[in-house]
């Protein structure tokens, strides 16, 4: 049987196809250079704001046939569960939720 692989595209891969090297380069800035994402750290902060960038760049690049709409809002929220037999309560609060939509110009 003969199986061909697809090779990953590099960091200078045309900007309307993914590109491997495009992609890890977001995760080395998401995982080092940017300090810790736990609660109550500054990091939390600055990985919504470097990924709200990314997705801004995105929008201006979108062109004609797409709009791209980007929507941030803070939410908390608190749960319950059990453990090793003991229940659990977590809380999270000022949690920055980005979504973005993709939508051709015939949804629009």
């Amino acid at each position: 049987m003969y199986t061909k692989f697809i090779t990953p595209l590099g960091i200078d891969a045309p900007l309307d196809r993914f590109s491997e090297a495009r992609a890890i380069e977001h995760v080395r800035v998401l995982a080092h250079e940017i300090d810790g994402r736990q609660e109550g750290r500054q990091g939390l902060r600055e990985a919504a704001e470097y990924i709200k960038a990314q997705l801004e760049r995105l929008r201006e690049r979108a062109g004609l046939n797409f709009r791209i709409e980007i929507e941030e809002n803070v939410a908390g929220w608190s749960f319950n569960m059990m453990f090793l037999g003991h229940g659990i309560s977590f809380g999270y609060r000022n949690y920055t939720n980005i979504l973005v939509r993709r939508l051709s110009v015939l949804q629009c």
